[in-house]
């Protein structure tokens, strides 16, 4: 799947340098989008390809009647992901703030059938006040110490964006190699219903505490 094509680009790139090309990607005006499915809340989801044809992105867009501060106060707050996210097979904890970095770690059990345990720990920052960027961190970076070595499977490959523009619209964009050898097909619909499930967690949540 992609492991074996990023082998190439590891040569001359890092880890690192890979995921902020990914998340570089999500925003190139040459990275072609198709729309997937448009759902009744006015929620349209996109899939989209950069440099690299097997590297399948996902966009997610709908307008909003939220407030910036509180959208991006729940998307920040990573002590509170385990109430906002519904899916109880994903378990969230803080990590630690390097100033204004937020480090998380995610455990995913038994989302995909027959695929073994994954986690993975990501970055999260503001890229300017209307975005907030994450990447995942790689296995040499000592934030890892002590998440290695578990009987788990370890993620490195991913980034991801949210971004509220003028019209208030709101867009989730992101990638993660789960590493996951399944059909294309199967293995595509659960990654965008996965994104797909974030997404409306975090409007759900934000909406319930205004209401």
């Amino acid at each position: 799947m992609i492991y074996r094509i990023l082998i190439l680009v590891l040569i001359s790139f890092s880890f690192s340098d890979v995921n902020d090309l990914i998340l570089t990607e999500l925003y190139d005006q040459r990275t072609s989008w198709e729309k997937y499915d448009d759902y009744n809340d006015n929620t349209v989801v996109y899939t989209g390809y950069g440099y690299n044809d097997n590297m399948m992105f996902i966009k997610i867009e709908r307008e909003i009647e939220f407030k910036k501060e509180d959208l991006f106060k729940v998307i920040k707050d990573i002590e509170s992901y385990n109430l906002v996210l519904t899916n109880k097979n994903i378990f969230s904890d803080l990590v630690t703030i390097d100033e204004d970095v937020i480090y998380a770690h995610q455990l995913i059990t038994n989302v995909i059938p027959l695929v073994r345990n994954r986690q993975y720990i990501f970055k999260m920052y503001s890229y300017n006040e209307n975005r907030i960027d994450w990447t995942l961190v790689d296995s040499e970076n000592k934030i890892m110490e002590g998440y290695l070595g578990k009987n788990v499977h370890n993620l490195y490959y991913g980034a991801g964006s949210w971004h509220l523009n003028s019209d208030n619209v709101l867009s989730y964009r992101m990638y993660i190699d789960d590493e996951a050898r399944l059909p294309n097909t199967f293995i595509k619909k659960i990654r965008i219903n996965s994104a797909l499930d974030v997404f409306n967690d975090v409007l759900n949540y934000i909406d319930k505490k205004e209401n």
